[in-house]
């Protein structure tokens, strides 16, 4: 695709809740699917509970909007 200068190698974002965080890693629900995840692929703590964003390195939490 011509003039296409983005770097983005997907357009879908990818958005996740921690189900639960155990010595072995982080287990995240994405789109129905259970996944387990190696500590270093999640920010440092994540929480059981929190919302998390894929961008494309590392799952970071996302801000929640009922927390003021």
């Amino acid at each position: 695709m011509e003039g296409n200068n983005s770097t983005a190698k997907c357009a879908v974002q990818r958005l996740g809740r921690v189900v639960a965080v155990v010595p072995s890693g982080v287990t995240i629900e994405v789109e129905g699917k259970v996944l387990t995840l190696r500590h270093d692929r999640a920010e440092a703590g994540v929480k059981t509970g929190d919302n998390l964003l894929w961008n494309g390195k590392l799952w970071v939490v996302v801000p929640n909007n009922d927390e003021n």
